[in-house]
């Protein structure tokens, strides 16, 4: 299978998942179905322009005026991988579970806060789980500063019989966020990106349970870190959008050569 055949055959893959996922009738064009499932799925949110931009390179590959279409340029092999990777990416993208599965250390309320400083200490940790009254907590290098500073104004250090507990009182809300093992790594992405107001506070982990509630045991757990060391998208190169014939050196599409005229009886 040539490399124009193998762009079609990806191309047509994952139109027919659009339409499935979007409930899209035929006459539906590939770039309302890639918004459509834009709006629904952050996997094709993250390379919605770069899908756009390959429906733009498949238009230049087919030519719709001859029935059956006729095949009028070849995709250069850099641009059929880079495909390739991002149909893979929108038709399986990678779950937090089992990419970030790991054991979690739950520190409860009632520990020492030395214990879990040193724990964090040794992992080069900036943020523990916690299990208090409620489910699932975090305790952060930030709110122990917090905590911190409290017993400064106060003239007050003594940090042997403090308690995680203690700290975590300091703690300020919405700085973790629960997941079910389901949800994407783009998903993942999205929430640390999240910005909100002046006072909504950032956040510093994703605490995976089975159905993304506190009340579950931790099945792993994701960080900024994690994320940006997972890799980030780069933008897609600039392609061409029209078929052309001759020399195309540079391009992402390979103009194939005219077949030659018939000879004259």
């Amino acid at each position: 299978m040539d490399r124009a055949a193998r762009f079609i055959h990806l191309y047509n893959r994952l139109s027919d998942h659009l339409r499935e996922t979007t409930d899209a009738d035929k006459r539906a064009s590939f770039a309302e179905m890639v918004n459509r499932a834009a709006q629904q799925d952050a996997a094709i949110r993250a390379v919605e322009n770069q899908l756009k931009e390959f429906a733009d390179l498949r238009n230049a590959i087919v030519h719709h005026r001859d029935y059956p279409a006729t095949i009028i340029a070849e995709p250069s092999e850099a641009a059929l991988l880079e495909f390739t990777a991002i149909v893979e990416k929108a038709l399986a993208p990678r779950r937090l579970l089992p990419t970030f599965r790991r054991s979690v250390r739950v520190f409860a309320t009632e520990e020492r806060l030395v214990e879990a400083l040193r724990y964090m200490r040794d992992h080069e940790y900036s943020q523990v789980v916690v299990r208090d009254g409620h489910g699932l907590a975090l305790l952060t290098v930030e709110g122990v500063a917090r905590w911190l500073e409290q017993q400064a104004e106060a003239e007050s250090i003594g940090i042997a019989d403090v308690t995680v507990g203690d700290a975590c009182a300091c703690e300020v809300p919405d700085t973790v966020e629960f997941m079910g093992g389901r949800r994407t790594l783009f998903e993942a992405r999205e929430a640390f990106a999240a910005i909100g107001g002046r006072r909504q506070p950032r956040l510093f982990a994703i605490v995976i349970t089975r159905n993304g509630r506190p009340d579950e045991p931790p099945l792993g757990i994701v960080t900024p870190w994690d994320v940006l060391r997972d890799g980030t998208r780069r933008p897609a190169p600039r392609r061409a959008c029209s078929p052309r014939w001759g020399s195309a050196a540079g391009e992402e599409i390979e103009a194939l050569t005219p077949p030659p005229a018939p000879a004259l009886a």
